[in-house]
């Protein structure tokens, strides 16, 4: 058994070592490039828009502030006009009430150059004002 997987190993290891000689450095590698059909309009529209996006608008998307509701980590900055008007809001975490997130959507939509909607979040732990119980909760042992 033991010669069994020495001789595979023998076998595979020479293969690989057999096929290096294909790969090398000198030979020109063709970038690849996923042909975009001109009927998805998705992947145009998004394109489009990124072109359209400075630098400081594409970090901006990135950037998540804290509605300050419910902390569960540090508190970001406040959320003033300015920040809205640069694209600099990409979401906001743990902001409560349709009424809220409706002002600061408007707020969004009436000072931003491209836009973009502010995606909204709720960090919670699974069953956070729910019928249901937390699995150490349970009054039966052993699940």
């Amino acid at each position: 058994m033991k010669r069994c997987i020495i001789a595979l190993s023998f076998v595979m290891g020479s293969l690989l070592v057999g096929n290096a000689h294909d790969i090398t450095p000198d030979s020109p590698q063709k970038p690849v490039k996923k042909a975009v059909r001109s009927s998805d309009k998705e992947t145009l529209f998004v394109r489009n828009l990124m072109k359209k996006m400075t630098l400081t608008e594409k970090i901006g998307q990135l950037s998540q502030y804290v509605g300050g509701e419910l902390l569960t980590g540090p508190k970001s900055g406040s959320l003033t006009d300015s920040l809205f008007e640069r694209g600099m809001v990409g979401s906001i975490l743990n902001v409560g009430g349709v009424d809220n997130l409706r002002k600061l959507q408007q707020r969004n939509m009436q000072l931003s150059r491209l836009k973009i909607p502010v995606l909204f979040a709720f960090d919670v732990i699974h069953g956070y004002k729910t019928i249901f119980l937390h699995l150490w909760r349970s009054p039966v042992r052993g699940i």
